[in-house]
């Protein structure tokens, strides 16, 4: 292994570290390990190629001295990077999500309901590729492996979207800061915006009690006659979710109990017919009640954060405009960033 080579492993081994770290601190602690580990391999395939970009340039410069073995770690490189992105933005990443937010009570469960989720996107890129074949076939234009489509159809996607999110930035970013130097306007425009996002908060924090309340009222309805273990498990998952999301709705609404409510008043199935029966549609029901559990804390859990991260921008240009801060770097030792904090605080630095 040549020097260079060496350089990119230690590289890679540092982002992957990096990545780690940093997803881990911000990562909430409930979240699987499949989820983390499926966004950490995200987040190390993007960071990865600053490592082996140099390396390629390198190689590429000193062609004359290139090895094989050097061509064939540069190419498969470059080829696991693009079809393990490929894997992850087309097939793993859609799956996980509505796993995820699936409310069933199983793995396999959870991999139905995610299939069936995803089924509709499926069938329309299906749908578009073998329309997309119909033409260049009549055109007499197929040329290339199943491989070099696949690469030309994600490339494809790929400029569209960059497209229209490059055109977007190309007016959005340079508005930003042109408004960030009239720190008057911009409190103007977030006073304005927080009634609602004020209301947004409320509605999401009122929608997660009344889930919770249903939950709850469920739970108390759970008879203790009929023993089923597919049931029994049912319930124990809703009834660690319905805890979790009681604790959230504590801290949300500031210590402000949810209200009891009274069995019957939920839209649970009818007890009717079999036992069998009646247990598996009350799953079904049950599933359908934790996955908007879960929406409903998600969503709850979501505005809180824009609220918050609203309320810190005004009271920082608030502070702004009273003349607080003298000089630039004790804004930016105000920012949330704990580097930048410590930088600023550094006595080289404020020297």
């Amino acid at each position: 292994m040549t020097a260079a080579a060496a350089l990119v492993a230690c590289g890679s081994v540092f982002v992957f570290v990096a990545c780690a770290v940093t997803l881990y601190h911000f990562a909430q602690k409930e979240v699987g390990w499949l989820s983390f580990s499926t966004s950490l391999l995200g987040f190390v395939l993007s960071f990865i190629i600053i490592a082996l970009v140099p390396y390629d340039v390198s190689e590429a410069l000193g062609r004359d001295d290139r090895d094989s073995g050097q061509e064939v770690l540069v190419g498969s490189g470059w080829e696991l990077i693009y079809w393990a992105t490929f894997l992850l933005c087309w097939i793993l990443c859609p799956l996980l999500i509505e796993y995820e937010a699936a409310g069933d009570f199983t793995v396999l469960g959870k991999l139905r309901a995610s299939l069936r989720r995803n089924i509709a996107w499926c069938a329309g890129y299906i749908v578009c590729g073998f329309l997309l074949l119909i033409w260049l076939s009549i055109g007499g234009g197929t040329h290339g492996s199943l491989g070099a489509w696949c690469i030309a159809a994600s490339n494809a996607w790929g400029l569209l979207v960059s497209t229209v999110l490059m055109g977007y930035g190309l007016v959005a970013v340079p508005r930003h800061f042109w408004r960030l130097a009239n720190p008057g306007q911009q409190l103007q425009n977030l006073y304005c915006a927080a009634v609602t996002m004020d209301e947004a908060r409320l509605s999401t924090q009122f929608e997660l009690q009344d889930v919770i309340s249903e939950a709850r009222a469920e739970i108390r309805s759970r008879s203790s006659q009929i023993w089923d273990p597919a049931l029994e498990r049912a319930f124990s998952i809703l009834q660690m979710t319905l805890e979790e999301c009681e604790l959230m709705h504590l801290e949300l609404s500031n210590g402000a109990p949810t209200p009891q409510s009274r069995l019957g008043c939920c839209g649970a199935p009818s007890r009717s017919g079999s036992v069998e029966d009646s247990s598996r549609v009350r799953i079904e029901y049950l599933a359908q009640l934790h996955r908007a559990l879960k929406q409903a804390g998600l969503e709850a859990r979501r505005a809180a954060c824009r609220w918050e991260e609203m309320l810190r921008r005004c009271l920082s240009l608030e502070d702004i405009e009273e003349h607080l801060y003298p000089t630039a770097l004790e804004l930016a030792g105000s920012w949330n960033c704990c580097c930048v904090r410590q930088l600023c605080h550094w006595h080289g630095v404020r020297s």
